[in-house]
């Protein structure tokens, strides 16, 4: 364990000071941000129909309710 223990620290201390000569943030600013277009293929099988997310399915969620009722 003795020698365990400076041995993780020359690594640390020898990992930290590579990272610091690298700048953290390199700004590109002829690049320009393109907005993200998102479109749905799901338009094709109609209204109401959407894709779940991570998949290429398309689901409609849809249901009704029949009430019936006698008076006697």
């Amino acid at each position: 364990m003795k020698t365990i223990l400076p041995v993780l620290a020359l690594a640390f201390a020898l990992g930290s000071g590579a990272a610091a000569d690298e700048p953290i943030h390199k700004s590109k600013k002829s690049e320009k941000a393109r907005p993200v277009v998102k479109t749905n293929p799901c338009v094709a099988y109609g209204p109401g129909f959407v894709q779940l997310p991570g998949t290429n399915t398309c689901v409609k969620v849809g249901g009704s309710i029949a009430v019936e009722g006698r008076v006697h």
